[in-house]
Formats: structure tokens, C-alpha cells, sequence
């Protein structure tokens, strides 16, 4: 899950659910620093399903270490609600991917980051990469396809969240800007490809 306090967005994880409204998480770092809290800090909680994006509000009540581990408690302060609906299918598959930002000056541009994809769908891709970038960054995203194809998309960062370790990469979501129909439809028949190729290593009726 993510934590979201103004501008920072940090990624924890559930620790434990300890009822009426209470749950602990381990206490949100960034770069192996603890973020700092205050009791009653208010922050906005967000995880994902492959149906789309949950979010709800919460207040920090505690924090302490429990076995060696250092704890977050929090309060839930709203229900639960669905922010947003996957647009498409999204495929899990590694593929190598080089970004080249298109924004910045002339030496920012021509840098070179490399990157995995995690998934990849018609609409965008999910990747983990050991370089942050700002959210609504523009990007080039040349993507190896195959062995003998790669195909180049331009992109913007929807968000990059920050690794729980400082030695983990991030995960970042770029969205296609500006797809061509031809694209589109290139993705949604490699997509659909994957698919069968994988039902057909699991075998009939699996």
C-alpha cells in the first residue's frame, strides 16, 4: 500500500489488523530514513486490485517497535473508496525498456535509464526501474518486444512509488501518450498473443 501526506508518497506494507478501525504498518522510510510523524497526522491510504485503485483517509495514532520492528499504528477515518477502473487487460511479463526523458536540457535528455516492465497493458505499463522520476514527466520508452522487434512509445509518468528498501528499485506507471491507432492495436494483438502462448504452456483445462 501507499502512504500520501501532501507531497511526499511513500510504500509500506500492512502489518497487522488490530480492529475497530486500527491497523499497523512498518513505519514508512524514505531512503532507509523513517519519514517523520506526528500523532494525528492525517494520510491518505491507497492500494491496488486488478479492478482498479481503493483509497480511504487515516490518522497516525502510535508508533513504537514491536519484535525489532519499527511500527506504524493508524486509524481509518472514511470508508473505503474505488478511485479509478483498470481500462484494459494487464499482462504480466518482463520486458527490457530503455527511457530517455523529453523534457529537461540537452544532457538530461540524452541519459539513458534502463528498466524492466512488470505489466503492460493498451494503456500504459508498470516497471521497476533503480531511477525516480517526477510525476508527469515525459518519457521515451523504447520497449524490446522480441528478440528481433523493439517498438518505441512516448509516455508520461503517472506515479513512482518509492521502494520500502533502499536497495529495491522503483516501481513506476507510465501511461501511452498520443497512441496511434496502429499501436493500439499492435499492443492489444501482442497482448493477446502472450495469453494464448501461456495457456498453452499450462496445458488444456488449467
Amino acid at each position: 500500500m501507499e502512504m500520501q501526506m501532501g507531497e511526499i508518497s511513500v510504500k509500506t506494507k500492512l502489518q497487522e489488523v488490530l480492529g475497530g478501525g486500527r491497523f499497523t504498518v512498518f513505519h514508512p522510510t524514505i531512503k532507509s530514513v523513517p519519514l517523520p510523524l506526528s500523532k494525528d497526522d492525517t494520510t491518505k491510504i491507497c492500494f491496488y486490485r486488478p479492478n482498479g485503485v481503493y483509497s480511504f483517509q487515516a490518522k497516525v495514532t502510535d508508533w513504537y517497535i514491536k519484535e525489532q520492528i519499527k511500527l506504524c499504528e493508524l486509524e481509518a477515518l472514511s470508508e473505503v473508496t474505488k478511485n479509478q477502473r483498470r481500462k484494459s487487460y494487464r499482462l504480466p511479463i518482463v520486458l527490457s525498456v530503455v527511457l530517455r526523458r523529453l523534457d529537461g536540457n540537452e544532457e538530461e535528455q540524452a541519459k539513458v535509464y534502463k528498466a524492466k516492465t512488470v505489466d503492460i497493458s493498451e494503456h500504459g505499463m508498470l516497471l521497476s526501474c533503480f531511477h525516480s522520476f517526477p510525476d508527469k514527466t515525459p518519457i521515451s520508452a523504447e520497449i524490446k518486444m522480441s528478440n528481433m522487434e523493439k517498438r518505441v512509445f512516448k509516455t508520461e509518468v503517472l506515479r513512482c512509488e518509492t521502494p520500502f528498501m533502499d536497495t529495491d528499485p522503483h516501481n513506476i506507471v507510465l501511461l501511452f501518450l498520443n497512441c496511434s491507432e496502429q499501436d493500439r492495436a499492435y499492443l492489444a494483438r501482442f497482448i493477446m498473443r502472450q495469453q494464448i502462448i501461456a495457456r498453452k504452456k499450462r496445458g488444456p483445462g488449467k
